[in-house]
């Protein structure tokens, strides 16, 4: 079979104690059904992960006739280079700065609140608290290194909102990562003002397009991405498929 048809992920494997692989292609045909059942075999794989594409009725056809379970659907924007960014409302009472490590415990317990609407949720072999972990994990990594730019707005003492940044690797595009505002600070353009601060961090690096995805039913985060000047890119479905028994925990550090 062809090597590059699916991949093992070492690390959702080992963060959620499961073996996990993921299709690389987002289009189906029936004969890769056989190939990609002898590499979850062959690869003792627990769960395997299908970004589809949703303009494909055969792809979306075969995942669900093979056992593929829908999850999630993505909506990506990107913001074009040259395009103009609205400015965000002025709000004196809240400060933007880096984030540092002493940070980390109040971003844990915000981002551990937020993010219940991903495929990590939707799909309830995940169990609730192994979702949270990962939001926690993503945003605690992303603060000691993982993310180029961790940016957060504070406000009356306490954090109000996050957002993480990445630089270009490769052919991926500048990407945000997580962005994340407190709902006592929802609805006073703390999501934007965040936004346009890292669209100018990329801007004075020259990053090109800047990619931001959500989910199809977060209708506050594509307001907020739009209202920044973000354009619709492309769409994707993902799917689950379990092969195993196999529970995902956290497992203990």
């Amino acid at each position: 079979m062809s090597a590059s048809l699916c991949e093992f992920l070492p690390w959702d494997s080992g963060f959620f104690s499961c073996r996990i692989g993921r299709v690389k292609a987002q289009r189906l045909y029936e004969s890769d059904l056989e190939q990609i059942g002898d590499w979850a075999q062959q690869e003792r794989i627990d769960c395997l992960y299908l970004l589809a594409d949703p303009g494909d009725p055969r792809t979306i056809r075969l995942a669900e006739q093979s056992g593929f379970r829908l999850v999630d659907v993505r909506l990506t924007y990107q913001h074009p280079p040259g395009v103009d960014r609205p400015a965000a409302r002025d709000l004196p009472s809240v400060l933007l700065r880096p984030a540092q490590p002493g940070d980390i415990p109040e971003l844990e317990a915000l981002a551990g609140q937020l993010f219940t609407g991903t495929r990590f949720f939707f799909d309830d072999r995940f169990p609730p608290e192994a979702g949270k972990a990962l939001y926690q994990t993503w945003i605690r990594s992303s603060v000691e290194g993982y993310a180029d730019c961790v940016t957060v707005a504070e406000a009356e003492g306490r954090i109000a909102g996050f957002i993480t940044a990445h630089l270009p690797a490769g052919d991926a595009g500048a990407r945000i990562g997580l962005v994340g505002v407190a709902s006592f600070y929802r609805g006073a353009k703390v999501g934007q003002r965040l936004v346009n601060a890292v669209l100018e961090w990329f801007h004075a690096r020259a990053a090109g397009p800047v990619f931001v995805s959500t989910q199809a039913h977060n209708i506050p985060a594509q307001r907020l991405y739009q209202s920044c000047g973000f354009l619709a890119h492309s769409t994707g479905i993902w799917y689950h498929k379990w092969l195993t028994d196999c529970i995902p925990q956290v497992r203990k550090s």
